[in-house]
């Protein structure tokens, strides 16, 4: 798994957290390889990734976000390595223009149109009634899209 995990309680993290139960849960090995990346990785950070899944035959990777699973796709197919045919890269946020310019990425797909929804809904309670409480821990359920063959 390619991760920006921080530790923190963000959405991110929780994200991150779910995974790893996910994949002991199904007896699924995982190596974790995290990077402070504050946003999108350098060349040298690519560079780091893939030197690391090339010299230890890694299968497969969980990306954090759909930019980094593109930009470690392309440093891949630079390295001479084919995906999906060599590596599988999953991504995860599914933004409709990141579908629409590179579909042939497996994402993660976050529903906005829920979450957006969901948010103006707090919004109000807060205009309202501005002491109110409002749940923190929402979870909307996520969808995976998977390229046509």
């Amino acid at each position: 798994m390619l991760s920006d995990d921080d530790g923190s309680e963000s959405p991110t993290h929780q994200r991150y957290a779910g995974f790893l139960r996910a994949t002991r849960q199904n007896s699924i090995p995982v190596v974790r390889q995290n990077y402070s990346l504050q946003g999108f990785a350098t060349n040298k950070d690519i560079n780091n990734m893939v030197s690391y899944i090339v010299e230890n035959g890694i299968e497969g990777v969980f990306a954090y976000n759909d930019v980094a699973a593109i930009q470690l796709e392309n440093a891949l197919q630079r390295a001479g390595k084919k995906v999906p045919e060599d590596i599988n890269i999953i991504g995860y946020d599914g933004t409709p223009i990141v579908r629409r310019l590179h579909p042939n990425l497996p994402t993660i797909v976050q529903p906005i149109a829920a979450a957006a929804s969901q948010l103006i809904e707090v919004l109000f309670a807060l205009i309202k009634t501005p002491r109110t409480t409002v749940p923190t821990d929402s979870l909307l359920p996520v969808s995976l899209y998977l390229p046509k063959d």
